[in-house]
């Protein structure tokens, strides 16, 4: 079993970590998929949590009508 993570993967996990953000807007109460997402970026990919701030920030340059009200 293999347990490298491909470039496609990492490209995966950013997106559904940017659609979790993207999803309720810059104040965003995380998900459980959120999260996990997270922990896999972080712990097994070793994304630095100055790269998803980049990430959220990329996200979020989307129309603000989109966000869900929370």
């Amino acid at each position: 079993m293999n347990n490298k993570i491909t470039t496609d993967q990492i490209r995966e996990l950013k997106r559904l970590y940017q659609e979790g953000v993207r999803r309720t807007g810059p104040n965003y109460k995380k998900t459980r998929l959120d999260l996990v997402t997270e922990k896999l970026l972080v712990d097994k990919v070793g994304i630095s949590n100055e790269e998803l701030m980049e990430w959220e920030k990329e996200a979020l340059l989307v129309e603000p009508k989109l966000w869900k009200k929370t």
